[in-house]
């Protein structure tokens, strides 16, 4: 429990943890190809979710364009594994976080210094020329088409295209990034963003630089962004130009608000909440967004603290019994 204490798990969450990622393991036992692949993209999600959730939680700053990142994550894989035939996956995934931590770093020096509406258009702006790159860049991107044909590369020599593998390593990934991200928010850079979203004109006041930290968050939440696309690509074997457009962005800030955007793991729970949510409804209706618009405005009127924030309410509330 010494760990587990030092960023910030207590013992009721870390069982928390372990039965979640039992049932996770379990899941190729008993669920069907279609589901262990929507858990699969879930992952990816969640891990986008939770870097996002660092602008939005943790600093209370609403970003418009945070899937750019995640398809700059993705096309950068899907190039590296077509194009240049690179089957080792620690290089596909260096390379993809890295180029997506040096867009966001460029897009966040510009845009961290403005707050309220003026970031979040900033955000949508940088986000839709992105967008428009992957689109008309035919001899780089295949525009409309998309990268096609992305295969599951190996890590460590261990292929990952055979059987559960590949999801297994997604569950890995999840797990890892959740570890990393827990560590950030509850070291004191963490406590220092939080200190920034509550009042940044005192925070600046006692010597913080505020637009640094913002610049410094953004990025960090790039790259987690940019991991979860990297990790879609061999997962979707094919990536396009919608990765990077405004409703894909919006789609994130539905899921962090679906799970809770105050409580550190909510963003995840949205994920797999949404991912879903949005299968069964499109198994229901052409009518999908219907659905899911009506579920987002129940869960903001009735409970406004997100799917982690309500179970944890209940559950503290049988416990004090």
């Amino acid at each position: 429990m010494g760990f587990a204490a030092r960023i910030g798990l207590q013992r009721t969450t870390l069982v928390t943890y372990a039965v979640l990622v039992l049932i996770l393991l379990s899941l190729p036992l008993y669920a069907s190809r279609a589901h262990v692949f929507l858990a699969g993209k879930a992952l990816t999600m969640a891990i986008f979710a939770l870097g996002f959730n660092l602008i939005l939680g943790y600093l209370g700053m609403v970003s418009f364009g945070h899937a750019a990142y995640y398809a700059v994550g993705a096309y950068t894989a899907g190039l590296l594994i077509t194009r240049l035939s690179i089957k080792s996956f620690e290089i596909v995934l260096l390379s993809s976080v890295a180029t997506a931590a040096l867009v966001a770093g460029v897009i966040g020096f510009l845009c961290v210094r403005h707050t309220r509406i003026y970031f979040a258009l900033l955000t949508l702006a940088f986000a839709q020329m992105i967008y428009a790159f992957l689109l008309k860049e035919y001899s780089i991107t295949r525009g409309s088409e998309g990268i096609a044909g992305i295969s599951k590369p190996e890590i460590l020599g261990v292929a990952l295209d055979y059987g559960n593998n590949y999801y297994y390593f997604l569950l890995l990934m999840f797990i890892a990034s959740l570890v990393i991200l827990k560590i950030i928010v509850n070291s004191p850079f963490g406590k220092t963003l939080q200190a920034i979203r509550e009042n940044a004109v005192r925070s600046e006041f006692v010597g913080v630089s505020v637009p640094r930290y913002r610049w410094i968050a953004f990025v960090l939440s790039g790259m987690f962004s940019g991991l979860g696309g990297a990790l879609f690509a061999p997962l979707n074997m094919h990536v396009s130009p919608e990765l990077a457009y405004w409703t894909f962005s919006g789609e994130i800030v539905f899921i962090t608000i679906l799970g809770g955007h105050g409580i550190f793991e909510g963003p995840a729970l949205g994920a797999f909440a949404f991912e879903f949510l949005k299968y069964f409804a499109l198994g229901l209706t052409i009518y999908w967004l219907i659905i899911v618009g009506s579920v987002l405005i129940v869960i903001v009127l009735l409970f406004p603290k997100g799917i982690a924030g309500t179970l944890g309410d209940l559950v503290g509330k049988r416990w004090s019994k």
